[in-house]
């Protein structure tokens, strides 16, 4: 078809949305009131408008004011809606992939799943909002969340960020909650060893000595002395720096 014929083919959709109660694009146009201008109902004058205000095969007569008439002062020749709307969303998928790229340089990977803390995230995810998940119960059962920083669009980011920075994390290291009633966000996070995490259980009673949050056993075991020598003492009433003032001499 010839860029004349198509251009043809715009104005016989032009007059059918404006006059044709049957058209199914009536509702929109004509049935709003909208019209084409006197002048226009003669094609081959369109057609001289459309050439003269460089009409090209791929364009289509749009109009500034969506509201109004189709006439030569409301009138331009531009692209598609539907083609500007597909290159303006590649424009922003592309802008997101470079974003995206740039993030993962960052943090010195190229795929998310190249590194070891993506499975940590998910599972961190799992425990908190998948009912399905074996120990739900213990976590999201309890009311334990993820903090916004960490569950927005860039939450696995800021997370792996924040692991790699600030969490101290290193290869056979795993994430624990400082405070096991607490949220998984980072003041609250950590990543220890398996050994560090048994002394943080919830069935791990704990207590907070000179603004420091310890394990009992971790406690006895900094110090240099048995839970069993401190669960004597303790059970005499004294007080943690009775305790240790006791042991220590």
């Amino acid at each position: 078809m010839s860029d004349l014929n198509k251009l043809g083919g715009q104005h016989y959709d032009m007059i059918r949305r404006c006059y044709n109660e049957k058209y199914v694009a009536y509702k929109d146009y004509g049935a709003k009131g909208i019209r084409v201008c006197e002048e226009w109902h003669d094609r081959d004058t369109f057609k001289a408008w459309a050439r003269a205000n460089g009409y090209v095969a791929g364009k289509r007569v749009l109009r500034y004011d969506t509201k109004g008439d189709y006439c030569p002062e409301n009138c331009y020749i531009g692209d598609s809606p539907y083609k500007a709307r597909a290159r303006y969303q590649n424009k922003i998928r592309k802008e997101r992939a470079e974003v995206n790229r740039q993030k993962k340089a960052e943090l010195g990977i190229e795929h998310y799943k190249d590194s070891p803390l993506e499975s940590v995230y998910y599972g961190m995810k799992n425990r908190c909002y998948n009912p399905n998940f074996d120990h739900y119960y213990c976590y999201g059962g309890r009311g334990i969340k993820i903090c916004d920083e960490w569950l927005g669009k860039d939450g696995l980011y800021n997370f792996i960020k924040w692991a790699m920075n600030k969490g101290g994390y290193e290869e056979g290291l795993t994430i624990d909650r400082i405070n096991v009633d607490g949220d998984y966000c980072p003041d609250n996070c950590r990543f220890a060893t398996w050994l560090q995490q048994a002394g943080n259980k919830r069935n791990t009673r704990a207590f907070i000595v000179d603004g420091e949050y310890y394990s009992k056993t971790g406690f006895c075991r900094l110090h240099g002395f048995t839970y069993n020598e401190y669960k004597k003492l303790k059970n005499k009433g004294m007080t943690i720096t009775q305790i240790l003032d006791a042991l220590e001499k």
